[in-house]
């Protein structure tokens, strides 16, 4: 299931009480819960963040941000290093954390190129622009 704004449906009581029962019975048959979110303090409640089993997290530039997905992650917010490789991160790349605690940068590419002009929120560049 994937909820896409999560930081909507978690901020009223009834979405954070169905945001548990769905992570704690998505385990449980093996079915996924996807919070996607531009803020990893979405998603800060201890019960629900420790029963995430994969995390994601692209580019920032805020080093709040920055510092507060690492803890998420449980990384070392502190660490200049782990602050650098979030902000330098390039388009199409994250960090990612998996069901064992790894993390690591990943490189996603789309299998059709379809996909990728489908799915572009960014606004069109001048010279797209001027060609149609």
């Amino acid at each position: 299931m994937d909820l896409d704004e999560a930081w909507a449906f978690l901020n009223v009581a009834q979405g954070e009480t169905l945001s548990n029962k769905l992570v704690r019975a998505g385990r449980a048959m093996n079915a996924g819960v996807y919070f996607v979110t531009q803020s990893s303090g979405d998603v800060s409640k201890e019960s629900l963040k420790n029963n995430i089993g994969l995390k994601f997290a692209f580019r920032s530039t805020d080093t709040n941000e920055i510092k507060q997905t690492l803890e998420f992650f449980g990384l070392d917010s502190e660490d200049e290093n782990n602050q650098k490789r979030l902000r330098d991160l390039e388009n199409g790349q994250c960090l990612m954390q998996d069901l064992y605690g790894r993390v690591g940068v990943v490189q996603i590419h789309p299998v059709f190129v379809e996909l990728l002009h489908a799915f572009d929120t960014r606004p069109p560049i001048k010279s797209e622009v001027d060609l149609e």
